[in-house]
């Protein structure tokens, strides 16, 4: 069975492709393709998780293209790469403020008992399932660490 965020993608691209937005068709057709990589790379369907995992990818290089056409001096390049992480960020969960991740962590620390840096490990592994794709886990890695260095 097809995720419910690869149908809504094909459904856009049909709609698209009606009302002949070509910039957004391509970069909906780039994110149906990357899921569509995704499954074949891993024999396997595609979640609505792992989808959102691989489109914060695609996000997160879209961003570094941005930054790298800004550098250069090519504001309309940058334009066009902002229109990109628009659209993706579109069919992203919200992002959690980082009062809510820093709540899911205590919550997490306390039911796993982690006392120490070194449990941040598990802390993290726990944290994972349940913010991918709603949040960097790069932020989250370090309010953990900060949580648990002040135990």
């Amino acid at each position: 069975m097809t995720p419910h965020l690869q149908l809504t993608l094909i459904e856009d691209i049909k709609t698209s492709m009606k009302s002949g937005d070509q910039p957004k068709l391509e970069m909906l057709r780039m994110m149906l393709s990357a899921l569509k990589q995704a499954a074949i790379d891993s024999k396997a369907p595609v979640s609505d998780a792992q989808a959102y995992t691989i489109l914060s990818k695609l996000r997160k290089q879209h961003e570094e293209s941005k930054t790298q056409w800004l550098m250069a001096n090519r504001p309309d390049d940058a334009q066009a790469e902002q229109f990109r992480i628009d659209l993706i960020s579109s069919y992203l969960p919200q992002p959690l403020s980082s009062e809510k991740i820093t709540t899911l962590v205590k919550q997490t620390i306390e039911s796993l008992d982690a006392q120490s840096p070194s449990d941040m490990g598990k802390v993290m592994k726990s944290l994972k399932s349940e913010l991918n794709g709603r949040c960097d886990l790069g932020v989250v890695s370090k309010i953990v660490q900060d949580q648990l260095n002040s135990k």
